[in-house]
């Protein structure tokens, strides 16, 4: 369609509208008016149809909507992405394997200790009447070993430290191997 009848249509919106729709027609400008009646478009929205967005154009005169299919670009280069399923609907193979295990509520409220649980609990000997643990030789054998080894055991960094004081100290109890002026000047 020349420009000139483009812009004949758009004159002659404004004075009639009818006459602005068959001058679109005829130069098949059909974005801006109505298929139906001629009306102009004002409304227009992209919209999502289906796989694809639309343009919809829908005329203020008859109401009669039209959707023009936009172009895609380079979407289809890209792959779709995939809808999450929803996690709390499906149930988990795992989760139904496991047993249930019921616990009574009377056994829950004796477990916690509450303020009138403690008072109707029974009355514990003191700690000297309380019978003890005894450990077997073994595990006091095996605890008085762990504790030599955590001795004998230094760290490297330690171990380094300690040996550099020695060598200072070793060094300063020699009468000759001071730093001073006089005793350089004593050895020549």
């Amino acid at each position: 369609m020349s420009s000139f009848s483009a812009d004949l249509a758009r004159a002659l919106l404004p004075i009639s509208p009818h006459l602005a729709a068959l001058h679109a027609a005829r130069g098949r400008v059909h974005e801006h008016h109505c298929r139906r009646c001629g009306g102009f478009l004002p409304r227009v929205r992209l919209v999502r149809a289906g796989t694809g967005r639309v343009k919809r154009s829908t005329c203020a005169a008859c109401g009669h909507a039209e959707n023009t299919p936009l172009d895609r670009g380079n979407a289809s280069l890209f792959p779709r992405v995939k809808r999450r399923q929803n996690v709390g609907a499906a149930v988990l193979p795992s989760a139904t394997a496991l047993p249930s295990i019921e616990i009574a509520p009377a056994s829950i409220a004796r477990d916690v200790p509450t303020a009138r649980n403690e008072a109707r609990a029974e009355p514990q000997p003191p700690p000297s009447q309380r019978p003890r643990d005894r450990a077997t030789p073994s595990q006091l054998a095996n605890a008085g070993g762990a504790a030599r080894d955590r001795s004998k055991k230094k760290p490297g960094l330690q171990e380094m430290l300690a040996r550099n004081r020695a060598k200072e100290k070793s060094k300063e109890g020699k009468p000759g191997a001071g730093s001073g002026l006089a005793d350089f000047l004593s050895t020549l």
